[in-house]
């Protein structure tokens, strides 16, 4: 098993420290104590509670990167196969170890959009304009080839990541959802694209 760094540590903690009790709620203070450390020893990883946060969002940012859907893959895909083989493509899962990690920067992220622009605007980005971009070309193309019924295609990809953003919220309740139950919404969804006859 791999050794956590202080400095991850530190993110890791504040990551469930934020999520149980809030961003603003919690000190420095707190941080160092829960990963046992002195209070001047988290400074010399972060200079302030920004910087665990800002830290947070990147690695989100870059762990989807690895997970997320190639573009290019599924319309390439969609020329040659037909949509039920496609469709699978487009779901995507974190590793089981960083699963709860991740639904917990959403979390976080989510309670300060509405007092941090930063936060609004990595929601955005790394969560609803991601997933949105490559439903909405996915759903372009396979109308134009005649793969795919007609769709509002806006209020699709709006639902479709309104179900993921609370999915990940759920995530990190008592409510949370097992993979059958997240695989059966999304099959739900994919139930709404009808191919053409």
């Amino acid at each position: 098993m791999e050794t956590l760094s202080t400095k991850d540590k530190i993110m890791d903690t504040a990551i469930e420290m934020f999520a149980d009790k809030g961003y603003d709620t919690v000190s420095m203070r707190d941080i160092a104590a829960a990963v046992g450390i002195r209070v001047s020893s988290i400074y010399h990883h972060f200079s302030s509670k920004l910087e665990i946060l800002e830290s947070m969002y990147a690695f989100y940012a870059r762990e989807r990167r690895h997970v997320f859907p190639n573009t290019q893959n599924v319309l390439r895909a969609l020329e040659t196969e037909p949509l039920e083989q496609v469709l699978p493509m487009m779901s995507y899962y974190w590793p089981p170890q960083i699963q709860e990690k991740m639904d917990r920067i959403i979390l976080i992220a989510s309670r300060r959009i509405l007092i941090d622009k930063d936060s609004e605007n990595f929601v955005r980005e790394n969560f609803f304009d991601a997933l949105s971009e490559i439903w909405i070309q996915l759903l372009h193309r396979g109308i134009e080839l005649g793969k795919i019924r007609p769709v509002d295609i806006g209020c699709y990809t709006k639902l479709l990541t309104c179900y993921a953003f609370n999915a990940a919220q759920l995530n990190c309740t008592a409510m949370k959802l097992s993979l059958q139950e997240w695989t059966g919404g999304l099959g739900m969804f994919y139930s709404l694209l009808k191919p053409t006859e």
